[in-house]
């Protein structure tokens, strides 16, 4: 569940989930730049599908939805 959470703190250590507008990266068309980011590609849409899994199990289930923001809160907190 960790690794699904840290995509909304853009803490995931993917660039295609953790960039934003304020923070721009540059690469240069390279074999290794390709490489790396074939290699994020495929880490983002391995968290993206946990992030689906996640979804589906808390729309079975209101309550989850409700439980998940408690534990959010709770490791806000220490």
């Amino acid at each position: 569940m960790y690794e699904v959470l840290s995509i909304v703190d853009h803490s995931t250590n993917c660039i295609w989930l953790d960039s934003c507008w304020e923070c721009v990266e540059y690469f240069s068309w390279s074999r290794e730049s390709l490489d790396f980011l074939t290699e994020q590609w495929k880490l983002a849409l391995h968290l993206w599908d946990k992030e689906s899994r996640l979804r589906s199990w808390i729309e079975e289930d209101k309550i989850r939805y409700l439980q998940l923001i408690d534990l959010w809160n709770q490791a806000k907190k220490s």
